[in-house]
C-alpha cells in the first residue's frame, strides 16, 4: 500500500512540538563564539595538546572572575576554574614542556604567595608552582623549552641565582633552575627565542655583541658551546619576534628599518646560511611584535602598525610567503597585537591591547576564523517548521536544508547557505519548493540536493538536482524519481547513490535504491532491489566500500532482511550479514574498529531488546553489550574522533541520563557523558564543524540555554585536534578530540602554490598506530596514512589532505573539510641515516633497559633497549622517510614521536609521565 509520507511527516513533528523535554541540570551554551573578556594586556599565549589556551599578560579578570595575570581557557574559551595561579606582577612568556607543565616569565617576584622572582614553573592540573626558581635578578621576556628537557630564557636580567648570565641563559628542566655552563654572554636584553630542529638557538633582542661575536639584535647560537655561528643579519634596531618557515628561511619582526644594510621596515626574511634579507618585503608602518607561520605556509603578522604587506591593515595580517603581500584577511584589530597562535583547527588567536576586532567587542583576546572573521555566535532566526539536514564545505559555509522560508530575515525557501562569518550568502538561492532532506558537497564545489520537492530554480526537477556551487542553480543533471528521495551518497568515483521512496528514477525501474550517473543522471544496472514499497533512508559505506542500507523493508535482492541490509557496491547484491530490527532504522555509521552503529525506531535487534539505538558486529551482524537505550527515536550520529558519539532525536532520556534529544555517548559504557544542550524537542541533525562546535538542526525553539529557531550551533567542551605529517614517501593525518571522523581521506599535492591540485591516492581511517603501542594517546584517535608516495624534494610543495564523512538527518548530508599544508623536504644527504635520544624518568633520570620502538614508513616495526642513562640508537635508516619512535612501558606514559628522516635524528628524548 502506497503511504503518504508528507503527511506522516507533518504530523510526527505536529505530536513532538506539543510533548517537550525535561530540562537539565547542566547544559552547554548555544552561545557559541569566543569571548574570554580580559581586563587588562594578554602578552603571551600557549596552546596545550588538549586544545586548552593559557595566557600571560596583566589582567586581574577574565570573564569577570578575578585572574592575577595568569589564566587558561577551555577549547570554548570558558575559564578553566580549576587553574589557579596568581601572579604578583607582569607576565611576558610562557613556553609548555611535553609532561604539560607551563613555563612562565616575566616581571613577577611571587607565584600564589611564593617567591619566584621572574620565571617559574607551573603544574598543569592546578597551576600550582613546583620548586624550580632561577632567581633571575631582572625581567625576562622569552623562554623556550629545548628536547632535552633544559629551559632557555632571555630577558633584561644578569644574574641567574649567583651565575653570571647576562640576558640570555639555559638553565636545568629537572632540578631547581641552575643555569648549566651555556653562556652566550649577550650585552642587551634579550626578547625572543627561536629554537631550530638541528637544536641551534636564534636569540633577538636589542644587544650589539653575544655568543663572543658583535651582532646587532639578532643571532644564532650554537646548543653546546653558546657561541654565535656565521648568522648576521645585523639589524639596525630592536627584534621582537621570530619564526621558521618549513625550508629554515627565518622571519624577523620589530623595530628595525635596516637589515644588512638593506631597507627592511620593521619586518624581513632571512637566508637560515648568512642571515641575510631575502627580496620579500612586506614593509609595516610600526612595529611587529609577534608572528606566526600558518600550515599553509602564509605568515601571520602582529603589531601595532595600520600598513603592511602593501594594503591598510590595522595591527593584523596575513602575508604570503611568495611576495610579502596581505592577502584578503582583514580582520581589522582595534590596537596592538603582542601575541598569535594558529590552533591545529586553523583557527587563529589573537591577543594585546584591544578592545574590539572588526567591530566586535573583544576585549585583549579574539579568536578568528580562517578567513579572518571573528569567531562569533551563530544565530540565523529561521522562521518555518524545522531545519533537517546540515552540511559544510571546505571554505566553512554551512549549507542548511529542511522546510523553511526564511532566514536572518531574508527569504529562502528550504535551502540556504551561511558564510564562515555567519552571514547569509546572498547569492545562492536554490529555492526549493518543498522539503530538503539531503545535501552533498561534491570535490568540484557543486551540491547535490534531496528532498521532496517538485521544482528548483524554477526548474522542474523532482526530489533530486544538482546545484551551481556560486548561484544555487540546477543544472541539466535531472534523474527524474517518481516520489522522495531522502538520501544520498557519493561514491569516491563521483556516481551517486539515491535512497528513498521511489519506484523509478533515472530512466529505469528502482524500488527505494539506485546508482546515477554523474553525467547522464540515468540508473546503473546496478539494483540491489528492496521490496516494493520500501522506503530506505540510510546509507553507509564501510571501509571496504560494502554498502550498509537502513529503512523500513522487509526484503533486498529476494533475501529476507529486516530494515538493516548490506550490499555489495560492485553487484548490487545483498550479503549474508541480517542483523533485523523490529522497526525502522534511520541512520547507520560505522567506528574505526569496523562495528556498526544503527538508530532508529526500534526495540530488538536480533531478539535483543535494544532502544532505538545498538551496535553490531560487522561480520555477523550481532549486537554487542553496549546499550544506551534512548526512549525515543533516533535520527542522526556522529562520531568525535576520539570515539565519543552524539546522537540526535526525539528521545528525553539516553545513555541512563535526561537529555533533551541531544546528547553523546561513551563509546565504550555507551552512557551519556557530561555534554548536555538539551533542546526543548526533536532534532533532526547533528554535524562536527571542522572547529568541533556543534550544529544542530531540528523543530526545537530552545537548546543550550538560548531561544533558537530550528537552528544552533553549540559549544563543544572538547577541542578539535587534527594535525597532517608528510615526508617524502609518507602523508599521515592524524585527528583526535572533537574532529569529525572521516569516512576516507583524498590525498592532493600542488605545485603551483594551490592553482591545481593532483590527486596522491586515498587513505581510509585505522586506529592510529602510536595509538595501538602506547597508551598516551586516547584510544579513539584515528590516523588516516598513505604510503608510496614521491613528493619533490628541495622546494615547496603543497599538500591536500582533504576528508569526508556522512552526517545530518540519515546520515544522509556529506561535508568536506581540507587540511593543507605547504611542505618543505630537504633533499637527503644520506642514504641511510640514523635516530637516537634517551628515555628519561619523570625526574630527568635515565631509564636503563626500556623498549624503544621504531615504526618505518612500510609498516615495518623494529625495536632496542636503552643502555646505562636511557640511551638508545637505530642505525641504518632508509632516508627520506617518516617514522614513528615511541617508548613501551607499564610503569609509565611516553608520548610517541614523527620524524622525518630528511638526515640524522639525534636528541629525539622522550620524558615520562607516571600513571
Amino acid at each position: 500500500m502506497k503511504r503518504n509520507l508528507k503527511f506522516a511527516f507533518y504530523a510526527l513533528i505536529t505530536a513532538i512540538l506539543t510533548a517537550g523535554f525535561n530540562t537539565p541540570a547542566r547544559a552547554q551554551s548555544a552561545l557559541d563564539g569566543f569571548d574570554p573578556n580580559a581586563d587588562g594586556v594578554i602578552n603571551a599565549v600557549a596552546l596545550q595538546p588538549d586544545g586548552k589556551i593559557v595566557i600571560g599578560g596583566d589582567f586581574a579578570n577574565v570573564q569577570g572572575v578575578a585572574r592575577s595575570r595568569l589564566a587558561r581557557l577551555n577549547p570554548d574559551g570558558s575559564l578553566d576554574p580549576s587553574w589557579t595561579p596568581a601572579a604578583d606582577g607582569i607576565v611576558n612568556a610562557l613556553a609548555l614542556q611535553p609532561d604539560g607543565k607551563i613555563v612562565v616569565a616575566g616581571s613577577f617576584h611571587n607565584i600564589n604567595g611564593l617567591p619566584r622572582d621572574y620565571a617559574a614553573r607551573l603544574e598543569a592540573a592546578s597551576g600550582a608552582p613546583d620548586s624550580w626558581s632561577p632567581q633571575a635578578n631582572g625581567p625576562v621576556y622569552a623562554v623556550a623549552v629545548q628536547t632535552d628537557g633544559k629551559i632557555l630564557i632571555g630577558g633584561a636580567f644578569t644574574t641567574v641565582r649567583t651565575d653570571s648570565r647576562p640576558f640570555i641563559a639555559r638553565l636545568d628542566g629537572t632540578g631547581i633552575g641552575t643555569a648549566d655552563s651555556w653562556n652566550a654572554n649577550a650585552s642587551g636584553s634579550v626578547f625572543a627565542i627561536l629554537l631550530q630542529p638541528d637544536g641551534k638557538i636564534v636569540a633577538g633582542g636589542a644587544f650589539n655583541s653575544i655568543g663572543g661575536q658583535t651582532r646587532g639584535n639578532l643571532a644564532r647560537l650554537d646548543p653546546a658551546a653558546a657561541a654565535a655561528d656565521s648568522f648576521n643579519p645585523n639589524t639596525n634596531n630592536t627584534v621582537w619576534s621570530l619564526a621558521r618557515q618549513a625550508d629554515g628561511r627565518i622571519v624577523a619582526g620589530g623595530d628595525f628599518t635596516t637589515v644588512g644594510g638593506l631597507a627592511r621596515s620593521r619586518i624581513a626574511r632571512l637566508s637560515p646560511l648568512s642571515g641575510g634579507a631575502d627580496s620579500w618585503d612586506p614593509s609595516a608602518n610600526g612595529t611587529v611584535y609577534s608572528l606566526a607561520v600558518q600550515p599553509d605556509g602564509s605568515i601571520l603578522a602582529g603589531g601595532n602598525f595600520n600598513a603592511i604587506g602593501g594594503q591598510p591593515r590595522n595591527a593584523l595580517a596575513r602575508l604570503s610567503a611568495v611576495n610579502g603581500a596581505a592577502d584578503s584577511f582583514n580582520p581589522n584589530v582595534g590596537g596592538r597585537v603582542t601575541a598569535v597562535a594558529v590552533q591545529t583547527d586553523d583557527k587563529i588567536l589573537v591577543a594585546g591591547l584591544f578592545t574590539n576586532v572588526g567591530g566586535d567587542v573583544r576585549n585583549r583576546i579574539a579568536r578568528l576564523e580562517r578567513g579572518g572573521a571573528v569567531d562569533r555566535t551563530l544565530n540565523l532566526g529561521v522562521a518555518g517548521r524545522s531545519v533537517i539536514t546540515t552540511a559544510v564545505q571546505p571554505d566553512g559555509k554551512i549549507i542548511i536544508g529542511g522546510q523553511f522560508t526564511q532566514v536572518l530575515g531574508v527569504t529562502r525557501n528550504n535551502l540556504a547557505r551561511i558564510n564562515a562569518d555567519g552571514t547569509l550568502d546572498t547569492v545562492w538561492n536554490p529555492n526549493a519548493d518543498d522539503v530538503v532532506f539531503s545535501v552533498i558537497v561534491q570535490p568540484d564545489g557543486s551540491i547535490i540536493a534531496s528532498g521532496q520537492y517538485a521544482n528548483v530554480s524554477g526548474q522542474p526537477h523532482k526530489g533530486i538536482a544538482r546545484l551551481d556551487p556560486v548561484t544555487g542553480a540546477a543544472d541539466s543533471w535531472n534523474p527524474n524519481p517518481n516520489n522522495t528521495v531522502y538520501t544520498i551518497a557519493r561514491q569516491p568515483d563521483g556516481k551517486i547513490i539515491a535512497a528513498g521512496a521511489f519506484s523509478s528514477i533515472g530512466g529505469q525501474t528502482r524500488n527505494g535504491l539506485a546508482r546515477l550517473d554523474p553525467v547522464t543522471g540515468l540508473a546503473e544496472s546496478w539494483n540491489p532491489n528492496p521490496n516494493t514499497g520500501a522506503f530506505v533512508f540510510s546509507l553507509t559505506f564501510q571501509t571496504d566500500q560494502q554498502l550498509l542500507i537502513g529503512g523500513s523493508f522487509s526484503s533486498v535482492g529476494g533475501q529476507p532482511r529486516g530494515n538493516l541490509a548490506r550490499v555489495d557496491t560492485v553487484t548490487g547484491a545483498v550479503d549474508s550479514w541480517a542483523p533485523n530490527t523490529n522497526g525502522i532504522v534511520f541512520v547507520t555509521t560505522v567506528q574505526s574498529d569496523g562495528k556498526i552503529l544503527a538508530g532508529g525506531l526500534f526495540n530488538t535487534v536480533g531478539g535483543q531488546s535494544r532502544g532505538n539505538i545498538a551496535r553490531l558486529d560487522p561480520v555477523t551482524g550481532a549486537v554487542d553489550s553496549w546499550n544506551p537505550g534512548a526512549n525515543g527515536t533516533v535520527r542522526s550520529i556522529v562520531q568525535q574522533s576520539d570515539g565519543r558519539i552524539l546522537v540526535g532525536g526525539d528521545f528525553n532520556t539516553i545513555g541512563g541520563q535526561p537529555r533533551g534529544a541531544i546528547a553523546r555517548l561513551d563509546p565504550v559504557t555507551g552512557l551519556a557523558d557530561s555534554w548536555n544542550p538539551s533542546a526543548n524537542i526533536l532534532i533532526f541533525s547533528v554535524v562536527l564543524q571542522p572547529d568541533g562546535k556543534v550544529l544542530a538542526g531540528g523543530a526545537f525553539n530552545t537548546i543550550g540555554g538560548q531561544p533558537r529557531s530550528f537552528y544552533a550551533r553549540l559549544t563543544n567542551d572538547t577541542a578539535a585536534l587534527s594535525a597532517l605529517n608528510v615526508a617524502s614517501g609518507t602523508a599521515t593525518l592524524t585527528r583526535d578530540g572533537a574532529a569529525a571522523r572521516f569516512s576516507r581521506v583524498a590525498f592532493e599535492q600542488s605545485l603551483d602554490n594551490g592553482a591545481s591540485w593532483t590527486p596522491l591516492g586515498t587513505a581510509l581511517p585505522s586506529l592510529n598506530a602510536a595509538a595501538v603501542k602506547n597508551e598516551s594517546l586516547a584510544p579513539g584517535a584515528v590516523g588516516y596514512t598513505l604510503t608510496g608516495l614521491s613528493i619533490p624534494t628541495g622546494r615547496y610543495v603543497m599538500i591536500r589532505a582533504r576528508g569526508f564523512y556522512r552526517n545530518g538527518y540519515f546520515n544522509g548530508a556529506e561535508t568536506i573539510e581540507d587540511k593543507v599544508q605547504n611542505v618543505y623536504l630537504f633533499t637527503p644527504t644520506a642514504a641511510a641515516v640514523s635516530v637516537s635520544g634517551r628515555v628519561l624518568t619523570a625526574s630527568g633520570a635515565g631509564l636503563r633497559n626500556a623498549v624503544v620502538y621504531l615504526t618505518k614508513a612500510g609498516g615495518e616495526t623494529i625495536s632496542t633497549r636503552t643502555s646505562t642513562f636511557g640511551v638508545y640508537r637505530f642505525d641504518g635508516l632508509a632516508a627520506g622517510q617518516t617514522v614513528i619512535v615511541g617508548v613501551n612501558s607499564k610503569q609509565a606514559r611516553f608520548a610517541p614521536q614523527i620524524v622525518n628522516l630528511d638526515d640524522n635524528a639525534a636528541e629525539v628524548d622522550f620524558r615520562a609521565t607516571p600513571e
